[in-house]
């Protein structure tokens, strides 16, 4: 079977608690946390820059898009002051085509807002699947590369499931948060920059109300971030562990029945498990306990504003169109905030397995043969062997 990296014995010993399972190390302690996460979003920002022309598509996809969807509330404020201002001077009443000539305009303007926008951000969503899927394919290019330089003792010193979860689960999971996440926060960053230029130009009181309750969910999605990086760390530390546990215990299994070691592979492989379950369950808790966490905070946001805004509408600083306006941008503030948080949440997991991939391409490499050896025109020499007699002396029993 494979041979163990060497590790410091304290970190070998399992402390199990009440319920005789392993308790769950303190990650602050960890000595496998990530080492140098910003090395590791530089490099893999500059694999992405290598498709410029396709993240160039997407951003442009991205101002359009949303700055056709920025513009809606104000298309919707419009149209619920005209017709306001027709209910008052006409009364409650007419037919259709008043009605047609009030708000027709603002609805087809609407209409081509969508529609506009939605078609920019399917060629958005389809590219970014493209950028995926090149980038997934360029690390494991290099992953290819890599293999075959790699001395054989690389291999006898790291377990077989813990190579491949290096080389084939790490990659699949930087692909997958980059094509979903990234496009999420693209988005959300372009929808944040225009609603915000445009409250500020309705009313600068407004939006600074707006922008200050707004800054709880901020400050909370840092201190969220800042505590989950260790954790997704730890689940992939996990996961290539008990992937080369589970090889080493199948390519080993004669071995295992030889040494009638059946119950101490079972046992090891339990804790494992355990210890596997425990470490997906807290990442997936964080990844998905952030967006109600985040929303709860933004909600209060939109009960502040419609307070004020009210009280603007009463005094008549302010209309019910533009309150309706900020009401709605609240909520695009909102939700660009939160899907913020949930990509910057989940691209801890993306480091996290970036960084395992990049360790495994920093390893060092076999040095090569050299191309052009010296050559021995006229060797001068002797090979001499001498003869030693063997001489078996029977012992007596």
């Amino acid at each position: 079977m494979k041979k163990q990296r060497k590790k410091p014995q304290q970190k070998n010993q399992q402390v199990l608690n009440n319920e005789g399972l392993p308790e769950t190390e303190d990650l602050t302690d960890m000595e496998d946390i990530p080492k140098n996460s910003k090395a590791s979003a530089k490099r893999l920002m500059a694999l992405l820059l290598k498709q410029k022309g396709a993240l160039l598509i997407i951003l442009l996809a991205a101002v359009v898009s949303n700055g056709l969807y920025a513009f809606t509330p104000i298309i919707m404020g419009k149209a619920l002051d005209q017709l306001i201002q027709a209910i008052s001077a006409n009364g409650i009443g007419g037919g259709f085509e008043q009605l047609a000539e009030i708000v027709g305009l603002p609805l087809l303007l609407l209409a081509m807002a969508y529609l506009i926008g939605a078609a920019f951000s399917f060629l958005q969503e389809y590219t970014m699947a493209s950028v995926g899927e090149k980038l997934a394919l360029s690390l494991r290019e290099k992953i290819s590369e890599k293999i075959t330089r790699l001395p054989l003792h690389y291999y006898d010193a790291n377990e077989t499931g813990e190579v491949l979860s290096r080389t084939t689960n790490d990659p699949d999971k930087i692909a997958e948060i980059l094509k979903t996440g990234a496009l999420q926060f693209a988005n959300a960053l372009c929808n944040l920059v225009f609603s915000i230029v445009i409250m500020f130009v309705l009313s600068p009181v407004m939006a600074v109300i707006i922008i200050a309750t707004m800054s709880l969910s901020v400050f909370a999605t840092k201190w969220i971030s800042g505590k989950t990086l260790a954790i997704f760390y730890e689940n992939q530390k996990v996961l290539g562990e008990l992937n080369g546990k589970i090889e080493e215990y199948y390519t080993g299994n004669l071995i295992i029945k030889s040494f009638n070691q059946q119950e101490q592979v079972i046992k090891t492989e339990r804790e494992l498990s355990e210890r596997q379950y425990q470490a997906n369950k807290k990442s997936q808790f964080v990844i998905y306990a952030i967006y109600p966490a985040i929303r709860f905070l933004t909600q209060l946001s939109f009960v502040v504003t419609a307070i004020v805004g009210g009280i603007f509408a009463i005094n008549g600083t302010m209309t019910i169109g533009t309150v309706q306006a900020f009401l709605q941008y609240v909520n695009q503030i909102a939700d660009p905030i939160t899907q913020s948080s949930y990509f910057i949440n989940s691209m801890q997991a993306a480091l996290a397995s970036a960084e395992r991939v990049f360790e495994f391409l920093d390893e060092p490499e076999e040095v090569p043969e050299t191309s052009t050896p010296k050559q021995i025109n006229q060797p001068d020499g002797a090979v001499a062997l001498n003869m030693s007699a063997l001489v078996i002396i029977p012992m007596n029993c």
